[in-house]
């Protein structure tokens, strides 16, 4: 099959359930406050420095630097992204939080641009955290290592440096790993047949019912372009779902990666709680001929998560890409994450 793309241009995203404002978010997560800092520096928050380079104070008038990083996880053995309240419960936020705090000697809390279900993978997750000191190239270097030294194997940090306001942001307003984003890319891998080549058994899901491609296709062009997509949340009735339901897939693509194996990538403005995974488990319904194309614009309308089928499997998602402005896009590193980096070239 050859790869199949469908999209949404930019003119046709609606304007008013756009990008998320930083106000959007703060009543997104229920909070007037967030992490410490309030979202508005005219709110005694985060002020920065004339430099703009994520040097500034707090609303106490300590001096903080802000540092961000790209995070990399096997999902397999986390219960997803948040930290968790429940004893024993391993989240990738709680071991970074761990290890930073460590590191800095002092408890420092990480946000995260996505918080990625139980199970879920990432090669592009983006974190941000404050320290009391400016960090520059060689310090940053070190803590990156001693952190790779700290964190178990199934969880890596990379491309960490100090954090530029974006292009166009408020000089008193620093980078924010949240509601700086302007998009994600995820995809879902999954394999036709009986069994996953056990080399792939953690990040790649198995799909052996019948699977009709062309109307895999089909039913992944559906949910292309602006919707409201309470129908396909967990949860649509707390946080972001009940706040902002609306999102927009900008454009789906289902690539062959050959001998029963495909991958779909998706590049959005955001998802709500087990969205895509939902989306991905009404696809295969269709395309097992267990729903109709048509099933799907009905159960949009209902917006009803008790309508859609199982969501598919947590081990076939992974956040790629988190992205914001030419300001700052994280690049692979030219090293080994085993090895010490030269200072220079982080």
């Amino acid at each position: 099959m050859d790869s199949f793309k469908s999209s949404v241009k930019s003119e046709d995203v609606s304007v008013k359930h756009g990008f998320p404002s930083e106000a959007d978010g703060r009543a997104a997560v229920g909070m007037d406050r967030f992490e410490g800092y309030s979202v508005r520096s005219k709110v005694l928050g985060w002020v920065c420095s004339a430099s703009g380079i994520g040097i500034g104070r707090d609303g106490n008038g300590t001096a903080k630097c802000r540092l961000r990083m790209k995070v990399l996880y096997d999902g397999t053995d986390f219960q997803g992204w948040q930290a968790q309240t429940r004893k024993g419960a391993r989240s990738v936020q709680g071991v970074l939080q761990e290890a930073v705090s460590t590191r800095f000697q002092k408890p420092t809390q990480v946000v995260g641009a996505s918080r990625t279900d139980s199970g879920v993978h990432a090669l592009g997750q983006v974190a941000h955290f404050d320290v009391d000191e400016f960090q520059d190239e060689e310090q940053i270097a070190r803590a990156q290592f001693a952190l790779n030294r700290m964190l178990a194997a199934d969880v890596r940090v990379t491309n960490m440096e100090v954090a530029r306001p974006p292009t166009g942001k408020e000089s008193s307003l620093p980078f924010h790993a949240i509601f700086d984003s302007r998009g994600k890319v995820y995809s879902y891998s999954f394999q036709l047949g009986r069994f996953v080549n056990p080399m792939e058994r953690r990040r790649r899901a198995l799909q052996s019912q019948k699977c009709d491609l062309n109307l895999l296709a089909e039913a992944l062009h559906k949910f292309v372009g602006t919707h409201d997509f309470t129908s396909f949340a967990n949860r649509a009735n707390k946080g972001p779902a009940a706040v902002q339901p609306v999102k927009c897939i900008r454009s789906v693509e289902l690539i062959d990666e050959g001998q029963g194996a495909f991958r779909v990538q998706f590049d959005l403005d955001g998802a709500l709680h087990r969205m895509l995974r939902n989306v991905m488990g009404m696809s295969f319904a269709v395309a097992s001929k267990r729903y109709s194309l048509d099933d799907i614009d009905e159960i949009f309308e209902l917006k009803d998560r008790r309508n859609v089928p199982k969501a598919a499997d947590a081990c076939g998602l992974c956040l790629e890409n988190v992205y914001y402005d030419t300001v700052w896009q994280p690049q692979p590193q030219p090293y080994s994450l085993g090895e010490r980096p030269n200072p220079h070239e982080v």
